[in-house]
């Protein structure tokens, strides 16, 4: 088996220790991420490097086997690669960093952390505080991530509303079912899109939802800016319907300089970094070794995608 490696050093590492002995192709830093060998069974890809891909499959494709993608998201990727015979993501591997970030918005929100903090005497002054316990947390999709917050939310206390586009196959315990965005964001004190970036999910969060949202509702997202019609998060954070936005993701990234994200004082914005973690790439490497595994096997590979839906 020869294996197309773009997720780094440690992964090659942990491949050419497996006992199946593959032969193991790491690319220069630089290569375009399609240009590979003709005798390629595995990519193992990552979605940085495929700006400018060609709009066809490349000599070689028709003989991939598996591609594994180091990201939960499939919109960074070139159409063409995700008609491989098996396509599988990292679902899973960076849900708890994500689901740590939430509540690290959701307590920063509430306690006030950057608002409280004070520098010489003269500011010693009373803040108001708020609570965690017994507010929403309203979460737009349930998968792994959406799962993992509710998890920790519930920790606090936090009460808990769900909405997804897909049946429920299993209504979770203990969580408000609604059946639409708009609703979710009328009972909801932290609104999170925790779900994939489909054409269906453009703008999940646009200027009708935020119109009906609870006055004051906070804002947090770690999935993709174009889940966030961002002309109408502006508009909400300025007449007070949204009392705060937590971004870590935008469209596009990075924001343009001058762009009014960078300045408001309802907004914290970082960069992108919601879902790293130390343990991350662990993880991830134990999804890559359990689907070669299974490959070699014929057994059920982990995470495919399913592409009519986009995750």
């Amino acid at each position: 088996m020869t294996i197309l490696n773009h997720q780094g050093q440690e992964m090659e590492r942990e491949l050419l220790a497996h006992w199946s002995k593959p032969k193991v192709v790491t690319p220069p830093v630089g290569t375009p991420r399609w240009q590979w060998p003709s005798d390629i069974d595995v990519l193992l890809t990552t979605p940085s490097g495929w700006e400018g891909a060609p709009a066809r499959p490349v000599p070689g494709f028709e003989r991939l086997r598996l591609v594994q993608m180091d990201t939960v998201g499939i919109d960074r990727y070139p159409e063409w690669l995700l008609h491989a015979p098996n396509v599988a993501n990292a679902r899973g591997s960076n849900s708890v960093p994500l689901a740590e970030y939430v509540m690290s918005a959701v307590l920063g929100f509430e306690k006030r952390f950057i608002e409280a903090r004070i520098t010489r005497s003269e500011e010693w002054r009373h803040i108001p505080m708020g609570q965690v316990e017994d507010r929403v947390i309203g979460i737009a999709g349930y998968g792994a991530v959406g799962q993992a917050i509710a998890h920790l939310a519930r920790a606090f206390g936090m009460r808990i509303a769900a909405f997804k586009r897909t049946p429920w196959e299993q209504r979770p315990k203990g969580v408000l079912i609604v059946d639409s965005i708009g609703e979710l964001a009328e009972i909801s004190d932290h609104l999170v899109p925790a779900c994939p970036l489909t054409p269906e999910t453009r703008y999940l969060v646009d200027s009708r939802v935020l119109a009906s949202a609870r006055r004051g509702m906070h804002l947090i997202n770690v999935a993709r800016g174009g889940l966030i019609e961002e002309r109408a998060l502006l508009k909400a954070l300025n007449d007070g319907t949204v009392d705060r936005a937590s971004l870590d993701v935008t469209e596009p990234e990075p924001l343009p300089g001058g762009h009014p994200f960078y300045t408001h004082p309802k907004v914290r914005l970082t960069p992108h970094v919601s879902w790293e973690s130390s343990a991350n790439s662990g993880r991830m490497r134990r999804i890559v070794l359990d689907n070669i595994d299974a490959l070699i096997d014929g057994a059920q590979i982990r995470n495919l995608i399913d592409i009519d839906r986009g995750y």
